[in-house]
């Protein structure tokens, strides 16, 4: 059984036993607010990876002209 299924299962029992409104809007609030958390973590780690790979491409960008240039100096060094 997957963890995700597992965990519905067991919040599903946790919230059939405990019927009270008070009890049902705090683990519904605890939730959203772990739900936010991690969509925030992920928002997070996701921003990093794209300017990581914007660095990167930037850098090849740069790099491409400038090894070009070294080799087309070569060749015109070695004629």
């Amino acid at each position: 059984m997957s963890p995700r299924l597992w965990c519905g299962q067991e919040i599903k029992k946790l919230a059939y036993r405990d019927t009270l409104p008070e009890s049902r809007d705090f683990w519904r609030h605890e939730m959203a607010q772990a739900i936010r958390e991690i969509d925030q973590m992920y928002a997070e780690e996701l921003y990093m990876m794209k300017m990581e790979m914007a660095s990167s491409y930037d850098l090849k960008v740069i790099l491409v002209p400038c090894r070009s240039a070294a080799r087309s100096q070569l060749n015109v060094a070695r004629s």
